[in-house]
């Protein structure tokens, strides 16, 4: 987290129109909120984080966004996570009711669905909603620190609820609909005009790996695949100018996900730990189009740093070379474990399939027609994990409820209303009567 905060100040000197004190100020303020919430030690400690920086990043984002349309989409966000924080509260007295005692130090599995449920909703995997403020002037800055410290204080409950094991019941529909919703959006990802308007989706295929590993149990894999998330993405978002110097650091930020033996991601091959399961194969696919989408953001055309002061060809680069410093050190850092076929395989596995489909891309052409068949199935899937028909549903019943609280009130209203409400207490009257006799 401190290392993004510092890598978006010093890549800040190649976006003029962003370079604003303000959009520091806040960043290192949603920084500094977003540490409170990673190294929350309980659970009502990390409420408080969550409460705060969400009050604070509506207050910054709507004094940034003079749309209504903008200011609106930022308050169903709000809503959202606010959502996850009701959860957190009613898991808290659910665990008081249970007579168990939530700790992050000792998790129990009675409440690990719950938990999981709360941060998917600060996450917007449930539901999945679309991705905003595409347009604004500070996207690449102050939205890069809001959404990557946002999912950085879900990962951590994430990787908490780990530590208790696997989550039953549901384990394998939780698998399931990780699985293909991983799918969807990394594909979305991999199509995606650029990286930032990708951002959304690449954020959502990781949180859903993250989830994978935590519906079994492998703290360390939600661990590696948190971190996988913040800084491969990071550096690739804030690689605003284009350079042909700088595309090995953004290979370096490629194999950051590629779950190879040794490097900083390794850790999260222990998703396919056995019992390896075969819906598994869905989490090495999204891993694939991840990669594949990276690929392609990295050698897409774009600005360039030519023209620009001597200084800037200094500062610039080395704000993307701190991100790939810390997820280094970080990997050093992780004990690792000596290399066995079990650890290893999947990341070799991965790395020859995104081999295999860019040879057949460049050298068969044979490209454009897995692209056609993925873009299919890609349909197929945003018709369910859109949400667009679980919106459409809300509204309905919001009508069909809005018209029998129109016609009670018409009726109430009318010359017959006192003989209406006398028959509606009797109503209520026996009803009451009733229970309390069976009881």
């Amino acid at each position: 987290m401190a290392t993004l905060a510092l890598a978006i100040i010093l890549t800040d000197v190649a976006r003029a129109s962003e370079a604003d004190w303000t959009a520091w100020a806040s960043i290192l303020l949603l920084a500094a909120l977003g540490l409170f919430a990673v190294q929350a030690g309980n659970p009502l400690t990390l409420l408080l984080a969550w409460t705060t920086f969400d009050l604070a990043e509506v207050l910054i984002l709507l004094g940034h966004i003079p749309q209504s349309k903008g200011r609106e989409r930022v308050v169903v966000a709000f809503t959202t996570r606010l959502g996850g924080s009701i959860l957190l509260i009613g898991t808290l007295v659910y665990g008081r009711w249970l007579g168990v005692e939530i700790d992050f130090t000792a998790m129990p599995t009675q409440t690990s669905l719950l938990l999981l449920l709360a941060a998917a909703l600060r996450l917007g995997i449930l539901p999945i909603h679309q991705p905003f403020l595409q347009e604004d002037r500070f996207r690449r800055n102050l939205r890069t620190m809001s959404r990557l410290a946002t999912a950085a204080s879900a990962f951590m409950l994430m990787t908490r609820i780990a530590t208790a094991g696997r989550i039953e019941p549901f384990h394998l529909a939780l698998l399931v609909f990780a699985g293909f919703a991983g799918l969807y959006s990394a594909y979305a990802w991999a199509d995606a005009r650029d990286e930032i308007n990708g951002r959304a989706y690449w954020l959502l295929s990781l949180s859903l790996l993250v989830a994978a590993a935590t519906v079994r149990g492998q703290p360390s894999a939600a661990l590696a695949w948190g971190i996988a998330a913040l800084l491969s993405g990071g550096l690739l978002f804030l690689y605003s100018a284009r350079h042909r110097y700088l595309t090995a650091v953004l290979i370096l930020g490629l194999i950051g996900i590629s779950i190879l033996p040794y490097t900083p991601s390794w850790p999260g091959a222990d998703l396919y730990a056995a019992p390896f399961e075969p819906v598994l194969v869905l989490f090495i696919g999204i891993q694939v189009i991840l990669m594949i989408g990276y690929l392609r953001h990295i050698f897409r055309q774009g600005p360039t740093l030519s023209g620009v002061e001597r200084w800037v060809w200094l500062i610039y680069p080395w704000g993307l070379m701190l991100i790939v410093l810390a997820q280094l050190i970080i990997g050093w850092y992780i004990k690792l474990p000596s290399i066995t076929l079990a650890n290893s395989w999947p990341g070799i596995l991965v790395c020859s399939l995104v081999t295999l489909f860019t040879f057949l891309q460049r050298r068969l052409e044979a490209g454009p027609i897995l692209a056609a068949v993925i873009g299919r199935l890609n349909a197929v899937f945003a018709v369910v994990f859109s949400m667009n028909w679980f919106y459409q549903l809300l509204w309905r019943i919001f009508n069909t409820v809005g018209g029998f609280i129109s016609l009670f009130t018409d009726v109430i209203e009318g010359e017959g209303g006192v003989l209406w409400a006398l028959l509606f207490l009797v109503l209520m009257m026996v009803i009451l009567f009733q229970i309390g006799a069976g009881i």
